[in-house]
């Protein structure tokens, strides 16, 4: 009789427990969601570890729940981005199988794409990263990786949906979120042009540069909300599917460089933002946390591993059985498919073109200077190949395009970033080398250059050089009118360097000379395959001899006369191209009647093919230079030896009047060594060539064989060679090599 004032106490416990439930939201693991609820999925940032969004994206997609909306930061605003655009998890798998990672994550276009004073840099100058000087003094960019190619990529993925200005319209409605980083706060696209939102969500702080939208400078969203549970709820979410990806803080022992703790701090500030983003769920909504154990933000390699473990865990008991009260069967799943909207492209005829961004350059040269004219169809294509010219003058950050609908009218507007650091660029360029026979070099290149010098885009380049060679070389570009079809570019060089002569094996002097010259070349570009160039020179060849005893040991002589030079050049890399070709030729012809001291001409070309396949690249090259007219008297002007230009021949051992030179190089990509493109190779060279001192003694018997074995890698500061060469009559070498050879 005693327990029967218990029971009315235990009741309103009960009470209490089922009304409290029922406010906070607990106890939906026993009420299911009411039928038509709206579903939003939350994608968080986390970089490569956000391709396991594909894997989740694949498993609700097999058990057939429908996604009203989405909302992504960093990593998570792309897939969700793209998801949200229409494209299946199937589609983003193959996508994401199909891309090569290192090139998305360069700081410009591909090589085939730049200007031709660009791509001759590349050869002084591997490592693309500036510094730059202007009002503000000297500046770094302001991130380590433009993401040039990563915004194409987006641009011609969402291009499907260029219509939809507004992402409520998307097939899926989308939010992406952003970081403010004046204000700090957090910034939500609802609107504008899908790739550039999804570029800014996903600008990670010290890595990729932040970008300018609307006056704002954005950065990655990652740093305000990670996982942007609120943005979802804001937009009428009933259900929240959420995928956190986030990377776990670092050990200890990884908190050693500045970089670890760079990271680990933003590793803190996400982390903190996500538990207050985790805080919004409730008992309805899901939470999935795929086991992605140590691969890192960076680890684009290993993407399919991370697709894997997204559909492992979307795919685990304890989520299928939350997700099933949310399935559709059939037939409604088919309905869902269907009633998706999908907004075509903007078609039709340009009413306007224009230009958008420009203040140190002009726009109305910059717009001469695209194929697009107002009256044109909207061609996405050449719009694509319009940004990319411009973007390979190698003057801005950023050059995109879009298409806008202004009233009845639609156009094209060429959006432009100016790069922040300049007007003012310093590149630096090394090489060093040895044969570990006592020949050495090493040389410190620095090049600078002065861009949009005035409307038309005059350009001032200079070069100094340090080391074995030193000298300095400076030429004013100057575009005749704006876009105009040709340029006119006076240039001035003095140069001294130090020449070895050989007899035999052996070296018996040493020379300390060179040229100096003056001149003017009128040129005429072939958009991005080349330039070619016709001018008039002065110069003058002075040389002492530093060690021996040589007769003479002075020479001193001038030249004057014509120039001429073409260059059609479509490799992908400069140092270690795995596609491509090249192909340059120049000459140099005195005549007396231009006031020049004898009749000569002197000319030179060579040629390069380069194929691969897989892992494997193969390289085919060949060189012939030589006289007309005469021969030249006293000096020899080409020369052979060295790594890959005969190896096993000391440098510059074989010199003479006429040359010719033929290789082939095979490379095999043995070592990723970094997620962005640079690797390490195992590979073999055949070569074979001389030099005469007279044509008439060139015969294919008098050609010299040799061959090489190397290791190879494309470093930050160029590609760095170790080789053994060998070479007929029982020449070898070893070589140690930073640079091209």
């Amino acid at each position: 009789m005693r327990s029967r004032p218990v029971a009315p106490l235990l009741r309103l416990l009960a009470a209490v427990w089922l009304i409290g439930a029922a406010l906070s939201g607990r106890g939906a693991d026993v009420v299911p969601p009411p039928a038509g609820s709206r579903i939003c999925l939350v994608l968080s940032g986390g970089g490569a570890r956000g391709i396991a969004h594909i894997g989740v994206l694949k498993a609700l997609e097999e058990q057939r729940i429908p996604i009203h909306c989405i909302a992504g930061t960093s990593m998570g605003a792309v897939i969700g981005g793209l998801y949200g655009a229409g494209y299946s998890a199937a589609d983003l798998e193959r996508i994401v199988g199909g891309l090569d990672w290192g090139p998305l994550f360069d700081d410009r276009p591909p090589r085939q794409e730049l200007s031709q004073q660009r791509k001759e840099e590349d050869f002084d100058f591997p490592w693309s990263f500036e510094v730059g000087y202007g009002k503000d003094g000297f500046r770094l960019p302001r991130g380590a990786v433009g993401g040039v190619g990563f915004e194409r990529l987006l641009s011609d993925l969402t291009a499907r949906v260029s219509a939809a200005q507004d992402f409520s319209q998307l097939p899926i409605p989308f939010r992406a979120v952003a970081t403010d980083l004046v204000r700090g706060g957090k910034v939500v696209f609802e609107r504008g042009d899908l790739a550039r939102a999804l570029r800014a969500s996903m600008s990670v702080p010290g890595a990729f540069a932040p970008i300018e939208v609307d006056g704002r400078l954005l950065g990655d969203g990652g740093l305000v909300m990670n996982l942007p549970v609120d943005v979802a709820l804001s937009m009428g979410a009933d259900v929240v599917v959420a995928v956190n990806i986030g990377t776990p803080l670092a050990p200890r022992e990884s908190l050693s460089s500045l970089v670890g703790v760079t990271h680990q701090m933003i590793n803190i500030l996400t982390e903190q933002n996500v538990r207050n983003q985790l805080a919004h769920l409730t008992e309805r909504d899901v939470l999935i946390a795929p086991e992605l154990n140590s691969m890192s933000f960076l680890d684009f390699s290993t993407a399919q591993k991370g697709i894997a473990a997204g559909y492992a865990s979307a795919s685990s008991a304890e989520v299928r059985q939350k997700l099933a009260t949310l399935a559709l069967d059939d037939a409604g799943w088919r309905d869902h498919l269907v009633r998706r909207n999908f907004p075509r492209a903007l078609e039709g005829k340009l009413a306007f073109v224009r230009v958008e961004g420009a203040r140190h350059s002009n726009s109305d040269t910059l717009l001469a200077q695209t194929s697009t004219r107002s009256g044109d169809p909207a061609d996405p294509g050449r719009l694509e190949r319009d940004a990319a010219s411009l973007m390979g003058r190698g003057d801005f950050e950023r050059v995109d395009y879009r298409l806008e609908q202004e009233g009845e009218k639609l156009g094209a507007v060429f959006g432009v970033e100016e790069k922040t650091w300049g007007p003012h660029f310093f590149r630096l360029g090394l090489s060093a080398s040895t044969d570990f026979a006592g020949d050495a070099s090493f040389d410190l290149l620095l090049g600078h250059r002065l861009t949009w010098v005035n409307p038309w885009g005059g350009e001032w380049r200079n070069r100094l050089q340090f080391g074995r060679t030193r000298g300095v070389r400076s030429e004013f570009l100057q575009p005749l009118g704006q876009g105009g079809r040709f340029f006119v570019a006076p240039k001035v060089e003095v140069e001294r360097r130090t020449l070895d002569v050989f007899q035999g094996e052996h070296r018996v002097a040493q020379w300390q000379g060179g040229f100096n010259r003056a001149g003017v070349d009128l040129g005429m570009p072939f958009g991005p395959y080349g330039e070619a160039r016709l001018g008039y020179a002065v110069g003058r060849f002075v040389a002492d001899q530093s060690i021996g005893s040589l007769i003479p040991s002075h020479v001193d002589f001038g030249e004057r006369g014509l120039t001429g030079s073409v260059v059609l050049d479509q490799l992908d890399n400069a140092a270690l191209p795995r596609t491509g070709w090249r192909l340059a030729g120049d000459f140099f012809s005195a005549r007396q009647a231009l006031v020049a001291y004898d009749n000569y001409t002197r000319w030179q070309l060579n040629g390069l093919a380069v194929t691969s396949e897989g892992r494997n690249t193969w390289q085919f090259g060949a060189e012939f230079a030589g006289f007309l007219d005469r021969s030249r008297i006293g000096y020899a002007d080409f020369r052979l030896g060295g790594f890959q230009r005969l190896s096993g021949y000391r440098t510059d051992q074989i010199e003479g009047n006429y040359l010719a030179l033929g290789k082939a190089v095979y490379r095999r990509r043995v070592a990723e060594i970094t997620p962005f493109g640079r690797a390490a190779y195992l590979g073999a060279s055949l070569e074979l060539g001389n030099a005469w001192a007279e044509r008439h003694q060139m015969r294919w018997a008098g050609l010299r064989h040799a061959a090489s074995v190397f290791a190879a890698a494309d470093t930050p500061l160029g590609p760095a060679y170790i080789g053994l060469g060998l070479a007929q009559g029982g020449h070898f070498a070893l070589y140690l090599f930073l640079g091209r050879p």
